[in-house]
């Protein structure tokens, strides 16, 4: 918003003047040369829900907003036998910086989509920077299974949003084991939307403690019940109080007149 005086409407006796306010300024160029970074660099790991890695696998890391799937990927790997797997972040240099009064831009983003079955699926989507270089994300994934369907959740454990949680303990009987959460988000049809819009979905899963002679196995999955009324999570995590392991949620839900409130 610009102020500025109005000559023809000053005050003299009392010193006051009168101002007025003018249009709102569109984004200006500024010539300041800089670089951005589009994504981060990337090192990560890739396993089933057993732990068992899985090598061979394509990750591919796409700068593009509407490119769902990374078909226009700007960097592609494959995992190694460890599963574990490695992309450089991707730099764009600018002559200009555009200037929004009263606005602060928000860092590029990316996704970072891994093979499942024949197909590529959005697996993390990160952050890159307004001044290169961009910290590294260190990635742990997860590959699982729900209703008959593959998909792959990835977390990185040193930013606040948390896909992912390990942890806690499990008896039944001679058996016993750990939880594993997974927090991801699917296409959900809400009342009012012509087109379904991405809602939360939590998941446990019960792992069962490996022996000398086998791998670690799931024995059971459930979904955790989440109000319809949550729009957004982006935490998990697991606590324990009064020697019970409880899942903890972090979102938000709108309130009335759209306020939004946050949920733990």
């Amino acid at each position: 918003m610009q102020i500025r005086d109005d000559p023809t409407r000053q005050r003299a006796q009392s010193g006051h003047r009168t101002i007025r306010c003018g249009p709102l300024r569109r984004r200006v160029p500024a010539p300041n040369p800089h670089t951005e970074a589009l994504s981060a660099p990337v090192v990560g790991v890739l396993r089933q829900s057993d732990g068992a890695p899985i090598s061979g696998a394509r990750v591919r890391v796409s700068t593009d907003y509407d490119d769902s799937v990374c078909a226009r990927a700007t960097l592609e790997t494959t995992t190694d036998s460890a599963g574990t797997f490695r992309l450089p972040g991707t730099e764009k240099r600018y002559r200009i910086r555009w200037v929004v009064p009263n606005l602060d831009r928000a860092p590029p983003g990316y996704r970072l989509c891994v093979s499942v079955g024949g197909g590529l699926q959005a697996a993390y989507f990160g952050r890159g920077s307004l001044q290169a270089p961009a910290p590294l994300d260190s990635l742990t994934c997860l590959e699982w299974a729900w209703d008959g369907r593959t998909q792959v959740t990835c977390s990185c454990f040193a930013r606040a949003e948390q896909t992912l949680a390990f942890g806690g303990t499990w008896t039944n009987g001679e058996t016993s084991g750990w939880y594993q959460l997974i927090l991801t988000t699917v296409p959900t049809r809400v009342p009012g939307r012509r087109f379904p819009v991405y809602r939360p979905r939590a998941y446990v899963q019960w792992v069962e403690q490996a022996s000398n002679q086998s791998r670690a196995m799931v024995t059971n999955i459930a979904e955790l019940p989440i109000d319809p009324k949550v729009t957004a999570l982006w935490a998990i995590e697991l606590l324990t109080r009064y020697r019970k392991w409880y899942a903890s949620l972090s979102g938000i839900k709108p309130k009335f007149m759209r306020d939004f409130a946050r949920r733990n």
